[in-house]
């Protein structure tokens, strides 16, 4: 009502001529002829609220077309790193529809709605998200009105539109690291501090530009013999707890055989050319000495694998024997605070070896980039934050040690008196692997006082945060030889985490989209319905084992647009046995192909069984069946009969 009564009359009568009387009467009269208006002319009313910028539910999104001047209250950049993860993500769902999504559909949650106290509202409005779940997940987007959000979001298209036109012409080598007033000086250093505001489209597609540019055309492909069945596994007691790797011990991983084996390989024939159709693309090539394996994408990706759980300990396998690379974060070795399940660099690890070690895993990190195969690794913000020098924020300290977050608020707030009666501290600190830093020269006997105390805070905070920084450039410099230095400076942390380790949690539905079926089998065949049913029941743990075993690797593509980049998909087959009862009889996996071959059991619980017993037995071996061992009339080496034998994995039955 406000609004109306401070309008124009004579710009209102022209546009509502039957109506503007409105504006000559006092509010209650004005409110009963809305009331009136909205019962017999619901249409009218719409317009009257669309003009005035608000919607149906009384929220301001859009322009008083009234109002000569107007001018949007601007989003502050981390509310517009939120808005686009919330259409990319929650309303687009990762795909390229995010480029093209317009303004007027973008509704969110304005602060002290009436949805709020009544979350039911909100089931026949179109919302895209829980209400409560909305504030909870961006709360410094909920903060502003519906109108500001999509002006926001405006801006953010216009912005990815130059983008994609622009980019080529840009120079992107400029150090992000400088200060901020600098940073506006160049239109490379203002692309590179919006990064976080690209829309993946962009950014896969510039990407893959700069991925194609930089490969070369090779004759040979380098080879990695590996002999797992006689590398230990599982690590005895001295070594679980993180024990670092010497040369001597490094004939116990598979992780520092390879790199003796490539550490002379020219960088350049690690980046070659992807392949047409569905022809594997491999950085080199895995030999697994002594096993019976077929194809090479599955010893690829199963070699990615096994020196993912030698860099940390595998969650399908606690007691498997690690490097000692990285170690758990102290919230994970406490189980306390967020990011319980993150491993850190280990400071200790800072020997000539080591560094090698550091810059081969980065060499490593390219080949996924490159190759879409994924390591599995749980490594937090400030690590990946480090490698694309974004600013660390507390909150990124917090999520591998709380207490040290805690102690640095409790000396920012506390008054003299609590700290000198509750605190003893000294100029050194406890890094992640729990051994001792001086910040200062005979810093152990140098005392903190409370006039002390925020230097004493700048000093914990900077030794914390850089207390792996040798390892860090050692990581970034094999990195930077696989993949274009200017490309670390365009993604963001998230960004780089996604392309190296893919995503931690297993998405049926995702795979589902992704699925194929042969053999005569449909999305609608009993033995199908039966599996995907089963899959959702899974535990998580269960999920990545059933990953794994048909593939090879624990993580899937992150989303459709990788499946489809990376040309990946899941085929479905039944299960040509000889055996005549197929309830005797477990499924099989090719894991360089990604294909399932399902026996047709008689009921749901048997395959649940039987999948079970499959997964959980045969989740890392790569080792099929001998043709020769089939023939039972086979006598000797000399020779053998026929065989079915076209499986990486068997997971019994054959």
């Amino acid at each position: 009502l406000k609004t109306m009564k401070g309008l124009n009359q004579d710009s209102f009568k022209k546009k509502f001529p039957a109506h503007a009387a409105i504006l000559t009467k006092d509010s209650q009269e004005t409110l009963q002829d809305l009331l009136q208006l909205v019962q017999t002319s619901p249409l009218d009313f719409w317009r009257l609220l669309e003009v005035f910028g608000y919607d149906l539910w009384l929220n301001r999104s859009g322009i008083n077309q009234f109002c000569e001047d107007y001018d949007p209250k601007t989003l502050p950049f981390r509310a517009m790193e939120q808005l686009l993860h919330y259409v990319e993500v929650d309303i687009c769902c990762e795909t390229k529809s995010v480029m093209s999504y317009p303004a007027s559909c973008l509704r969110t949650i304005p602060p002290n709605s009436f949805l709020l106290a009544d979350p039911t509202a909100t089931q026949s409005l179109n919302y895209n998200i829980d209400p409560m779940v909305f504030v909870s997940n961006y709360p410094l987007l909920s903060r502003f009105s519906v109108l500001e959000v999509r002006a926001a979001w405006s801006l953010i298209r216009q912005f990815n539109t130059y983008l994609a036109d622009s980019i080529n012409y840009i120079n992107v080598r400029a150090d992000v690291r400088i200060s901020m007033p600098k940073r506006w000086l160049s239109l490379g250093t203002f692309y590179l501090t919006s990064r976080s505001i690209w829309m993946m489209p962009n950014k896969i597609e510039i990407t893959q530009r700069v991925m194609n540019k930089t490969t070369i055309s090779r004759d040979t492909i380098p080879k990695v013999t590996v002999e797992r069945l006689k590398t230990p596994r599982d690590a005895p007691p001295s070594h679980v707890d993180g024990t670092l790797v010497t040369p001597k011990r490094k004939d116990e991983f598979i992780f520092t055989k390879a790199f003796e084996q490539m550490r002379d390989i020219s960088n350049a024939l690690l980046r070659p050319v992807k392949p047409m159709g569905s022809d594997p693309f491999i950085a080199f090539e895995v030999i697994f000495k002594g096993e019976l394996v077929m194809g090479e994408a599955g010893p690829y990706r199963q070699f990615f694998a096994d020196i993912s759980s030698e860099l940390q300990q595998s969650s399908l396998n606690p007691n498997s024997r690690t490097l000692g690379l990285f170690i758990p974060s102290p919230n994970n070795s406490a189980k306390i605070g967020v990011g319980r399940d993150k491993f850190v660099v280990n400071p200790s690890a800072v020997e000539t070896y080591h560094l090698e070690l550091f810059e081969f895993l980065g060499r490593l990190m390219g080949c996924s980039i490159r190759t879409g195969t994924h390591l599995t690794l749980d490594l937090p913000a400030v690590f990946w934050k480090q490698l694309t020098h974004q600013e660390i924020t507390l909150e990124d300290i917090e999520e591998v040690d709380k207490p040290l977050v805690d102690l640095c608020r409790f000396l920012e707030s506390c008054s003299r008196e609590p700290f000198e009666e509750s605190l003893y501290l000294t100029y050194t600190t406890m890094l992640s692997d729990k051994s001792v830093r001086r910040l200062k020269p005979r810093g152990s006997r140098i005392k903190v006082t409370f006039d002390d105390r925020f230097d004493y805070l700048r000093r914990m905070v900077d030794a914390r945060m850089n207390e792996a920084d040798k390892q860090i450039r050692a990581i970034r410099k094999g990195l930077t030889q696989i993949v274009p230095e200017p490309f670390l400076s365009a993604v963001t942390w998230k960004d780089l985490e996604m392309w190296v380790c893919g995503k931690s949690k297993v998405d049926f539905d995702l795979l589902r989209r992704h699925t194929r079926y042969s053999g005569g089998l449909s999305e609608t065949s009993k033995r199908i319905t039966f599996l995907w049913e089963i899959l959702s029941t899974l535990k998580e743990s269960e999920k990545v084992r059933f990953v794994k075993f048909c593939w090879g690797q624990e993580r899937l593509p992150a989303n459709d647009e990788e499946f489809t980049r990376t040309q990946t998909r899941f085929m479905i087959k039944p299960a040509n046995y000889s055996s005549s009862n197929p309830d005797m009889t477990l499924p099989k996996a090719d894991t360089c192909f990604f294909n399932l071959e399902l026996p047709d059991y008689s009921t749901r619980d048997k395959l649940r069984e039987k999948l079970l017993i499959a997964i959980n037995t045969d989740c890392d071996s790569m080792n099929a069946e001998d043709p020769i061992a089939l023939d039972p009339n086979h006598e000797g080496r000399g020779g053998g009969g026929d065989s079915s034998f076209d499986t990486d994995r068997g997971g019994g039955g054959g």
